[in-house]
């Protein structure tokens, strides 16, 4: 019994619950019927909205196009709208209910005799509807509902309060506040840039992902700060709403302007390009200028300092090509350079190649290269800028700047089709080198350690291994150090070595097989090698490989000076690896 009771109790208290839960529905049903407030809205069709307050200007705000989805106000001025506004309103028209008005009442007591406000639309291919919104619903606070009349009908009806708290806004406050929209075009939109000032007139394109200055020079532009310029102008806030459809712009500082520039995304028919003149300095607000879109009209104050990672508006317009062209000497070629060739002084002409997958030094010698040497050489390559750009000097001027015949000259192979990068480096003053890229007609200065140490030869980028020997393929050890000297022969039980432990033997032997360089000299007279101070011969089934340890490195004792006999190479050794050597023999 107790538990009949128990479940009698839950369904009575359930059915109270929903009840209270869903009243406010079930009033609304009781005073009206419930629909969407325009149920053939949609967002996609409207292409115009009309507000009239009861006093001041009518707002009209209409679709520019079909494509672009943009609005723009055409009265009491011409202005691009808020687009978020504008979707807010067609979204609340969309899904806005409306409950009809079932009590007692003339217009007034709806607020209805004069409208607060009046919102006329129009869908493509349709009548203009109207919605009048009147005063709110004060007898429920817990729905702030608003009344409301649509078209012609006489009947009231209520709707949410959200829809006229969007619409009931001054002029300037439906204002995109974004001088140039960002759903008209971003920074990698535009392909085309020009930038006219005092000076002159710069112009760009960007082709298949590079920016190219075609003039006042032909050159790479630097897309990192042709991008950070792009976003300055395309990520400008209006601060300031100052003057519309001004006949006056010379009060600005806009006729004439300046500076202009156009920017200019996609090609035939979806092209389209903006221009912006930028004019003198706003008197009310110090940090400003003025600013204003061509055709438009209208003059807006925008703040000059964009902040440390993008240019100011007004250096915007007083920039050459030179800083907006590419100073890298060789541009990005780590990863895909495959030949460089080097002509230093006198008769000193190297090559590097990669044929595919490693390295080699070609000439004057052949030799498999030092993978992480090369890669640092591209590194230096990759980071080396013109610190100036010079004129074409004429070829008159290219004898007297060192260029006719350069000290050094690299051509670099890069790319996929290959292409050739060919740098000259000429005289040296105060200045810096003088460099001429003359595939791209490219001259101007760097410093002088930029790319002098190129003429230190192809040493540093042989591989440091003196060898490729396993360890287990050594049959036999000789070491001789200062007049000492012993012999080891690998036996079938391992080697015969006594007294010196086996594991000592093969301990120097997993050295040796994995001895490489620290750094790599040619080898001359100097460095011991012809007397050497060790000597050590590996005989595998292959033949024998001798190396040679000569004298200490200049200021550097903690290394010495190494070889194989045949060599024409030398290359820095350890030290310490000498005193392992003199156990075997001593």
């Amino acid at each position: 019994m107790r538990f009949r009771t128990t479940l009698i109790l839950l369904f009575i208290l359930a059915v109270l619950g929903l009840t209270f839960w869903f009243w406010p529905e079930l009033e609304s049903d009781t005073v009206g019927e419930v629909d969407l407030l325009f149920p053939t809205f949609s967002r996609a069709s409207c292409e115009r909205l009309v507000l009239r307050p009861p006093e001041g200007d009518e707002l009209i705000i209409e679709r520019r196009d079909a494509e672009s989805g943009l609005w723009e106000i055409t009265q009491p001025f011409l202005a691009e709208a808020d687009d978020e506004f504008v979707d807010q309103v067609l979204r609340d028209l969309e899904t806005s209910y409306r409950f009809q008005e079932t009590g007692a009442g003339s217009l007034a007591d709806y607020g209805l005799e004069t409208p607060r406000l009046e919102l006329t639309f129009r869908l493509a291919g349709e009548e203009a509807r109207r919605i009048r919104f009147g005063s709110a619903d004060l007898r429920r606070q817990d729905r702030p509902d608003v009344f409301i009349q649509i078209d012609d009908d006489e009947s009231v009806y209520r709707t949410q309060r959200s829809l006229f708290d969007a619409l009931d806004r001054q002029a300037d406050e439906l204002r995109e506040r974004s001088v140039i929209s960002p759903r008209l075009m971003n920074v990698f939109d535009v392909q085309r840039l020009e930038v006219h000032h005092e000076g002159g007139l710069l112009f760009a394109q960007q082709v298949g992902g590079q920016w190219e200055i075609e003039k006042p020079v032909v050159a790479p532009g630097d897309n990192t700060v042709i991008r950070s310029l792009l976003s300055t102008l395309l990520m400008l806030q209006i601060d300031r709403f100052v003057a519309d459809q001004s006949a006056d712009l010379a009060r600005f500082g806009l006729a004439p302007p300046r500076g202009k520039v156009v920017l200019a995304s996609g090609a035939g028919p979806t092209a389209s390009s903006v221009t912006l003149l930028i004019g003198g300095d706003d008197p009310e607000r110090p940090s400003n200028v003025f600013v204003t879109i061509a055709g438009r009209g209208s003059v807006y104050s925008v703040i000059d300092d964009q902040g440390s990672l993008r240019p100011n508006v007004t250096a915007v317009v007083s920039m050459t090509a030179d800083d907006v062209r590419d100073g890298r000497i060789f541009g990005a070629v780590r990863y895909v350079s495959q030949r460089i060739e080097v002509q230093g002084p006198g008769e000193t002409h190297w090559i590097l190649e990669r044929p595919q997958l490693d390295w080699r030094v070609l000439e004057p010698i052949q030799r498999l290269a030092d993978t992480p040497s090369v890669g640092q050489l591209l590194d230096r390559l990759d980071l080396a800028r013109f610190a100036a750009f010079l004129a074409d000097p004429g070829e008159a001027g290219r004898a007297e700047l060192g260029l006719a015949d350069p000290e050094i000259t690299i051509r670099l192979t890069y790319g996929d089709p290959p292409r050739e990068a060919i740098v000259h480096l000429g005289a040296t003053d105060p200045a810096g080198q003088v460099v001429w890229r003359e595939d791209q007609g490219t001259f101007g200065r760097v410093e002088t350690a930029a790319l002098g140490f190129l003429a230190n030869g192809f040493w540093p980028y042989i591989e440091r291994p003196f060898w490729t020997i396993r360890q287990n393929d050594v049959l036999e050890l000789e070491v001789r150090v200062e007049g000492a000297e012993r012999s080891f022969r690998r036996g079938e039980s391992g080697w015969e070595s006594d007294p010196i432990p086996p594991d000592a033997i093969e301990a120097v032997v997993r050295r040796l097989v994995s001895l490489a360089g620290d750094e790599v000299y040619e080898r001359t007279p100097e460095q011991g090698l012809e007397s050497p101070i060790a000597r050590v011969k590996l005989t595998t089934e292959a033949g024998a490989h001798v190396l040679l340890i000569g004298a200490p490195l200049p200021r550097r004792d903690e290394f010495r000076f190494a070889a194989l006999e045949s060599a024409p190479e030398a290359k820095a050794i350890s030290a310490d690896f000498l005193a392992e050597l003199e156990l075997l023999v001593r």
